[in-house]
This record gives structure tokens, C-alpha cells and sequence, in this order.
């Protein structure tokens, strides 16, 4: 997933309960509180539902700029993060983001 000036593909983490921890279930409440809750939260009050998602969005991918080849799709994923958090709640948009997490790690093992 990640992109590396030096060429290659990043070796594949193992699929243990620290790589889970780090790389699933943290970034799935940090984000999930920052961006679905306060930032969604602050927006939707100011501008109303349809703008809140798609500025969150923008920021959920821009939050990824070590990734800029995967920030379209990373959009398109904060656009469905948001509206699932608009129509589902917070915990929905965590579980969702904890699923997308776990399948990336899942599946970078196996190219």
C-alpha cells in the first residue's frame, strides 16, 4: 500500500495481534474520532450533511499523503465512511474502517 521512492514493495507485516492493534484497530478509532466525530461533527452543524462528508473525505485522504497514489481511493472510502457515519453512526464507521484495515493487511501478504 504504501508508496517507496526506493523501489519495491514494502514486506509484508504478519498478521499478529500487535500488527492488528497498529495497524487496524488504532487507526480505525483515532480516525474514526477525529474525522467522523469531531471534524463531521463541527461540519455537519455548519454546513449540513452533504458537505460534511465530502470535506471529510478531503481531509481523511490528505491524512494519508504518505500514500498519494492511493488518495483517490482514499476518498472514495472517507465519502462512504461519512455517509455510513451520517446514516449507521460512529461505532458502524469504526467497524468498517477496522474491516478495510484488516482486509489491506491481509491481502499485502499475498502478492
Amino acid at each position: 500500500e504504501l508508496l517507496r521512492f526506493g523501489g519495491g514493495a514494502p514486506p509484508a507485516l504478519p498478521i499478529d495481534a500487535a500488527n492488528v492493534l497498529l495497524v487496524c484497530v488504532q487507526p480505525a478509532v483515532v480516525e474514526g474520532l477525529c474525522f467522523r466525530y469531531v471534524a463531521f461533527g463541527v461540519l455537519y452543524r455548519a454546513t449540513g450533511l452533504h458537505a460534511a462528508v465530502w470535506v471529510t473525505a478531503v481531509m481523511f485522504a490528505a491524512a494519508h499523503l504518505y500514500n498519494p497514489l492511493g488518495m483517490p481511493y482514499l476518498f472514495v472510502v472517507g465519502v462512504a465512511l461519512g455517509y455510513a457515519r451520517a446514516g449507521g453512526g460512529l461505532a458502524l464507521t469504526v467497524a468498517m474502517h477496522f474491516v478495510h484495515n484488516l482486509a489491506v493487511l491481509a491481502l499485502q501478504g499475498v502478492q
